[in-house]
This record gives structure tokens, sequence and C-alpha cells, in this order.
């Protein structure tokens, strides 16, 4: 059975509009929204009855409709496609959830059913959950907490953290770094390229693990009691560690590996360049734990971007300063102006250079660290003023040369 209804906004003459809509769910087992751009928050009740509110322009429609027990959303523009739609969705306790977005962020809470999210840019947050759950982001940070049940979490290039979950786990990302806290279960795989891996968590008997990564650090902080067979690999990194029976001279460059306990549970550990730590849950954090805790993870993992960027503003810089010295003598009249232009230009792309150059070394003093955050803001505003600058240039040589002409 479809049925379909085409929500117009409530009738304002300002350019933004609101739906405001409430109706039975029919016996509908799932949500199916997609969202070009915005937010979408979604909450549940003990009611069988969903209700949508969305901030949108006077140009978009919500199109709702149910179809063999799917409650399809969607905003639709009358000139072109909707562009940027907020969401506030509630729904029953146990409905399933799809959405789909582009430039979309997801905060969602209590859910009972499966829960399914896929965003091109966009953070994605969840809490609670009794179901399969599948998020995915391409450059959004992933959050899900207190979740039960199996569990798929994938970010390219910003972080995955997993707090207070059971069930079964797989976490995969590019660049960005997985932490992993409070979490119960008998079958966790956990990938990245350059990012970390952090565990704290239950091995339990007879389980299976894998954590994996080419050039992040990967820490397990494990309760004393396992019983595992662990198979930790790295070839040019390090294995140490404070937990009880780790060996201290053991190969990583072979899979020889070792037994703590009766061996009963495999975890293998895996890195090309990383180092692996295995302390036991409660002693001395790793510089990188500590990161996390103070919410420096994600500028670490970008301190060699940041590095390049500084080097290539410094290089720019340089190089707009040659050019201002080779032309500082002839540039009179009208263009007289383009020498402190150029100097000041210099003098910011090489703070850009100097800046990023430091970035590495300040990520493990806070102090340091806040006061390079407070330099980079008075650095954007002065780059935002370089965005102009060639401009500027073009069109004041274009009227010298004009000049010169007639």
């Amino acid at each position: 059975m479809l049925t379909t209804l085409t929500i117009g906004a409530l009738a304002l003459v300002t350019s933004i509009q609101a739906t405001d809509t409430t109706f039975a769910a029919q016996g509908a087992h799932t949500l199916e929204l997609e969202n070009a751009g915005g937010s979408v928050v979604v909450r549940t009740w003990d009611q069988d009855q969903v209700r949508v509110v969305a901030d949108h322009s006077r140009r978009t429609e919500i199109d709702i409709g149910i179809d063999d027990g799917v409650v399809e959303i969607e905003p639709e523009g009358s000139m072109g496609p909707a562009t940027v739609v907020d969401f506030q969705i509630t729904i029953p306790r146990g409905m399933h959830l799809v959405i789909e977005g582009m430039y979309t962020d997801v905060d969602a809470e209590g859910l009972g059913g499966d829960v399914e999210v896929e965003t091109l840019q966009g953070n994605v947050h969840i809490r609670g959950g009794d179901g399969d759950i599948m998020v995915e982001s391409v450059n959004g940070e992933v959050r899900i907490e207190g979740a039960r049940g199996r569990i798929e979490a994938t970010s390219v290039s910003q972080p995955v953290w997993l707090t207070d979950v059971s069930g079964e786990v797989m976490v995969e990302t590019v660049s960005g770094s997985i932490r992993m806290s409070g979490i119960s279960s008998d079958r966790v795989d956990a990938g990245t390229v350059t990012g970390r891996i952090i565990y704290e968590g239950t091995i339990t008997n007879n389980g299976r693990y894998f954590f994996g990564a080419h050039s992040g650090q990967i820490v397990l902080a494990l309760e004393e009691g396992v019983n595992a067979r662990v198979t930790a690999t790295t070839l040019s990194g390090s294995l140490s560690g404070t937990y009880p029976g780790l060996p201290q001279n053991i190969d990583t460059r072979s899979r020889d590996g070792f037994t703590l306990g009766n061996g009963s549970a495999e975890v293998e550990i895996e890195t090309f360049s990383g180092s692996i730590v295995i302390r036991r849950k409660g002693d001395m954090e790793t510089r990188e734990e500590l990161a996390w805790r103070e919410g420096r993870h994600n500028v670490h993992g970008q301190a060699g971007e940041w590095a390049a960027f500084g080097a290539e503003m410094g290089a720019m810089g340089a190089e707009m300063g040659a050019m201002g010295s080779e032309i500082a003598a002839e540039l009179t009249g009208e263009m007289s102006w383009l020498a402190p232009v150029i100097t000041s230009s210099l003098e910011v792309g090489l703070g850009a250079a100097e800046w990023g150059m430091r970035v590495p070394g300040a990520y493990w003093n806070s102090d340091e660290f806040e006061d390079l955050e407070i330099e980079l803001q008075d650095m954007e505003i002065q780059l935002k003023g370089l965005d102009d600058l060639g401009e500027r240039i073009n069109r004041a040589m274009e009227r010298s040369r004009h000049k010169r002409r007639n």
C-alpha cells in the first residue's frame, strides 16, 4: 500500500519555512530519509506515530510516503534539488532507520531497531541501539555509544569512537584513528592505514580479534586473566607494555607469537612501521591515549599535512618575496602599493612554514599547543587577505599596461 503526503511548509512569508507534521506509522517497520545537506536529529517514543519537523526554504517541500512498511522521506526543490534541510524526527522505538546524505550531520538516540547511515561529509553520533548498526562517513567523525548488536563503522579521514558497546565490531579508517573503550565482544576487527588504534575491552575465551595498521601505533589495554594466543608483528616498530606474561625479547618480524593463559582466544596485531603496546588496564596510558583524552588526536594525525602546508606557504611566500625584490625598484605611482603587499605576503608565508613545522613537536605540550591554536586563528585572517592578492595584482598590472599603451 502506498500512502503519499506532500508536506508544504507553514504559510510564512520569510525565506525560511518549517514543516511540522505527525502521522500514524501504520505498522511501518523502517524509516528511510535522503537529505543532501543539513542535519538530522532522531529521537524515539513509545507511540505508533512518526513526527517530522524540518526547517527549509520556501522552494522546498518534504515528500513523505509509506510503501510496503517503509516510511520514505525526501526533500524536493521546486527549482532543482533541495539543498539544506534540518530535520528533527521522532519514530517508534523499535523502528529501523536508514539515512543517506551528502553534507549531512546525523545525531540519533534511543533507537531499538537496525541503523544504517551513510554520509559523504558529516559527523555521525549514535547513542544506544539494540540492532545492527552500520555507519559510514567519508569525511566525518563517527561516534557510537551504548549500542548492543553488530556494529560496523567506517570513516576515511576522521576518527571513529566506540564506547560501551557490545556485540561483533568491525571498524575501518584510512587516516583517522580508532578508539574503542568499554568493549564487550568476542569478535573485533579494526583496521587503519595511517591512524592509531586504541582498544580497551574484553578478550573472551574462544574469541577472535584482529587489529591492523600500516604506520600507526596499536595499543591494547586489557584486564588480567586473558587467555589468548597472540600474534604481534611489526617490521620496523617495537612491542612493549606492562601486561603480565608479555615476553620481552620476542621477534616481531615473525608470526611465532606468544601465549597468555590457556591461549583459547586468537589475537592478531599487525603494523608495518608502528609500535605495539599491550598494557594492563589501569596502568599508565601512552602519550597517544592521553592525547585522545585531551582532544588532540586529530591534530597529531594531521601534523604531517600541516607541516607540508606550512612548507608550501613558505615556498610561495619566498617566491613572491623574490619577485617583489626584483620589481620593487620599478614600482612607482599607482603600482607602488605592491611593494608592501608583497613584503607582507612573504612574512605570512614564512610564518605559515614555521608554524607548520612546529606542530609535530607541540602535539605533546598542552601549553605550546594552545599557543599554536591562537596563532592559527590570527594566521587564518592573514591568509584570507592573501586570497584576493592575485586578483588585485592582475587588475593593477592590467591598468598599468593599458596606460602605457595609451
